[in-house]
């Protein structure tokens, strides 16, 4: 079973509770036909990546990109990048978001139940497994639409020595502070609800009005924060040869308002807001360890070209 399975069957498990609620209360019973259809809209093929962009070429196929062509649209971000980010690859921005944005919680709640009707996401069934999987990657495009960023335009330099270490200096004020600040944020506003149980912070604002207000400011906080060091980033001057370590650099920071404004939404959408809060405690601990490292191994390689 992939890490990304195993996720999100594990935040299920503890949203299961919130799903049938918001479902009971809001949802329509799907059909049998619509379930099908849309639990089997993934299929499977080989993983080769004819022009190295992030899509397997049976993935353009699916996007109507060109599999000898990174940069299908021409707009200067390669097709992997803007399907990671939730655009479309085919059309250039900026209206080029991929799908509407949807409650998760509701979708979830029709997805399971259907499933469950049509007797799909039944253990013994034969197509179990394979109705499980497409079930994940479903849930998982429609939380990538709901939390897609735009992406930012940047200025350019040159590769000359110079530039690169005018480049190099500049981001070394400011990433140390980036994602200290990020974590320090992220501690504290989770102190403000350290107690809550995470299937209950979707009746805080109700139950707890006064800690969820506190919370929500907290969240606002970290918000602006991260916006100054958006415009920070998009002040430099990159050379062109650090436009991928950099862009990722802005969708860190971009991603991370995202997660947020998830989480301060858990009211209206609780299963989005709880996957919000594991992928927020994953920015933390991992992705700005990554992120830094590949960074400065981008840096060094630029150097010595």
């Amino acid at each position: 079973m992939s890490g990304r399975l195993k996720f999100l069957l594990a935040v299920l498990a503890v949203g299961a509770g919130l799903l049938f609620w918001y479902f009971a209360s809001y949802g329509p019973a799907p059909s049998k036909q619509a379930v099908s259809a849309s639990l089997y809209q993934k299929t499977t093929a080989t993983l080769q990546d004819t022009d190295s962009d992030g899509l397997g070429d049976h993935e353009e196929t699916y996007w109507g990109t060109d599999f000898k062509n990174p940069d299908s649209d021409g707009d200067g971000f390669s097709d992997g990048e803007e399907v990671l980010s939730g655009h479309n690859p085919a059309k250039k921005g900026p209206d080029d978001f991929l799908n509407e944005r949807r409650n998760l919680t509701e979708r979830t709640s029709t997805l399971l139940l259907g499933g469950l009707v049509a007797g799909d996401l039944n253990p013994e069934s034969p197509q179990y497994e394979a109705s499980v999987t497409a079930l994940v990657d479903q849930l998982f495009d429609q939380y990538s639409a709901n939390t897609a960023v735009e992406l930012d335009s940047l200025t350019y330099s040159d590769n000359s020595t110079d530039a690169l270490i005018r480049y190099g200096l500049a981001m070394s004020r400011i990433l140390p502070k980036l994602f200290s600040e990020t974590a320090e944020g992220f501690v504290k506003t989770l102190g403000v609800v350290g107690s809550t149980p995470i299937d209950a912070l979707s009746k805080l604002q109700k139950e707890q009005p006064e800690t969820y207000r506190t919370f929500a400011a907290s969240i606002d906080t970290q918000i602006v924060l991260l916006e100054t060091y958006a415009a920070d980033l998009k002040k430099l001057k990159v050379p062109p040869s650090m436009r991928t370590a950099h862009q990722n650099m802005l969708l860190f920071v971009r991603g991370y308002q995202q997660q947020y404004r998830a989480v301060r939404d858990i009211s209206r959408d609780p299963l989005q807001g709880i996957i919000a809060l594991q992928v927020l405690e994953s920015l933390t601990a991992d992705t700005s360890i990554e992120i830094s490292s590949d960074f400065s191994n981008r840096l060094a390689r630029a150097f010595q070209q």
